[in-house]
């Protein structure tokens, strides 16, 4: 509900579910490949931090209800330009290393892609 995120009016949102901070807009980059998502990251400045990284899967779930699709976020979420489409995770397939994670926004899934193929980019901050 209302209550669950907290919009800080500088382009950030607080999950007060998971205590981590999203950057507002789901879309700064465009599509990229996992690569350069991990890079982009350094020179993100939302808000004034500078500590953004890609999420790993259970964070980027940890923002998803399920019982909603196109986009699988909370009913009111606060965010801007979410693509119900695949975001990237953090994390390296274990029996792929040339593949990582990704989370389809419309859908839900998560599944394995090739590191080479374009896909979106939701930054967090905190946690781990």
């Amino acid at each position: 509900g209302a209550t669950r995120f907290t919009d800080h009016g500088n382009g950030t949102v607080t999950d007060n579910v998971t205590g981590l901070m999203w950057t507002k807009n789901a879309n700064l980059y465009g599509a990229q490949n996992w690569n350069s998502a991990i890079d982009l990251a350094a020179g993100c400045s939302v808000g004034g931090y500078t500590d953004w990284r890609l999420p790993n899967g259970r964070e980027l779930l940890s923002l998803t209800e399920d019982n909603n699709y196109n986009p699988v976020l909370p009913t009111g979420h606060p965010f801007i330009n979410v693509q119900n489409d695949n975001y990237w995770v953090s994390t390296t397939c274990v029996n792929n290393p040339a593949s990582a994670g990704y989370l389809d926004m419309g859908g839900g899934n998560m599944a394995g892609d090739n590191k080479g193929n374009n896909h979106y980019i939701w930054y967090v901050r905190g946690g781990e």
